[in-house]
This record gives C-alpha cells, sequence and structure tokens, in this order.
C-alpha cells in the first residue's frame, strides 16, 4: 500500500527507525516503522509503501518536497523547525536547551558562524607557511566545518543506510522470488471425483 504525506515526527529507540506522517486519514498519529534508518526530516512530503494491507512499515520511501507545514498531536500547524526530533543520529540534539543540532541547515544563521569561525581558524592554521593560496585556506576551512556541524558523520551514516536499504531490499526482493518458485513447484492437487451413485450409473451414455 502507497502512503503519502507530510513528516510530522521522527523517533530511534533501539536501533528501530519510525516516521508520523500526515496523510490527511483523520485516525490521528500514524507510526510507520522500519529496521533501517529512515532518510528524511520533518517537514518533508514522502511517498513510501506500507506493506500489505494493515502493516505499517516503511520502506522505499521517497521525499517528494521539503519544509511544509506539520502537524501537532491537537492538529495544529506549526513550522517544521519548531517541531523537536525525537531521535536519530542526524537530527541529535547538541545538548542543553538551545535546540541546535548537528548538520545545521546550509544557510543557517547558525551555520554562517561555525563557517566564519572554522575560515579563521584555517587562516591561523596556515599562519607562517608561505606561498599559501586562498583555495587550500577554504579547503582546510571546509573540513573544519564538516567535523564542527557534523556533516562528515552525517554523511558516513546516510551513505551506510542507503547501503543497508538496497541490501535489504535485495534480500526482500530475493525472498519473494524463493516463495514464488516454492509456490510454482508445489503440485497442483488433483480435482475431487464426484461419487456417482451405482443406479444413476445406468443410465450415463
Amino acid at each position: 500500500m502507497i502512503v503519502k504525506g507530510v513528516v510530522n515526527n521522527k523517533a530511534n529507540k533501539f536501533d528501530k527507525y519510525a516516521i508520523v506522517v500526515d496523510g490527511g486519514t483523520g485516525l490521528g498519529e500514524l507510526w510507520y516503522s522500519s529496521k533501517f534508518e529512515i532518510m528524511c526530516q520533518i517537514g518533508d512530503l514522502v511517498e513510501f509503501d506500507s506493506g500489505p494491507e494493515g502493516k505499517k512499515w516503511c520502506s522505499k520511501l521517497k521525499v517528494l518536497s521539503s519544509g511544509n507545514p506539520v502537524k501537532d498531536k491537537e492538529g495544529n500547524v506549526r513550522a517544521p523547525s519548531e517541531v523537536s526530533h525525537s531521535g536519530g543520529a542526524p537530527a541529535a540534539r547538541a545538548g542543553g536547551s538551545s535546540g541546535k543540532v548537528f548538520g545545521e541547515p546550509k544557510m543557517d544563521r547558525q551555520r554562517m558562524i561555525v563557517r566564519q569561525n572554522a575560515l579563521t581558524n584555517a587562516v591561523a592554521f596556515h599562519n607562517g607557511q608561505t606561498a599559501v593560496e586562498a583555495h587550500e585556506i577554504i579547503s582546510t576551512a571546509k573540513i573544519f566545518e564538516a567535523y564542527t556541524t557534523g556533516d562528515t558523520d552525517y554523511k558516513a551514516l546516510k551513505e551506510r543506510a542507503a547501503a543497508e536499504a538496497a541490501k535489504a531490499e535485495v534480500v526482500e526482493e530475493e525472498a519473494r522470488k524463493a516463495a514464488m518458485a516454492r509456490q510454482a513447484a508445489e503440485p497442483t492437487p488433483a480435482p475431487a471425483v464426484a461419487d456417482v451413485d451405482p443406479f444413476d450409473a445406468l443410465f450415463d451414455e
């Protein structure tokens, strides 16, 4: 069954991942789970396969758009940035009540401050070296920035999750093919032969 809606919340507990999607069903919060990290953010409009009817899985997810308004449990509409993430490495809180997280948006004001600090530290790192080109300083600054914001870790985590998801799809497809092969190999039961009354048989042509 294909589900389409806006992600209202995310969670990660005991290596199990889940999202809440508002699909306009009127059924309240519906959680969809996965054994692998669900690569989307709160406010993303997504589409995915929830499995057979009655199941609440999340597989083959596609992000259709980002930054959509989300709803809380009471149905109030809020901006995606106002909703707190409930877990997951990319959105894990850096600590405290500041609300800042690793993987700051590229154009966020906090991100600009991080970039300025990275550039300052890159200049200090190359201080005293002769014939240093500007692009070398910028390259060093990008390394500092990626480490400080968690971009490096986030990228590695995203690549690993994508690889695991691809592996899971292969396993699921192989299991499906094996099940179909077993079903095809099973002998077809012979049709039941109806009992014929000996008296009626006398009149058969």
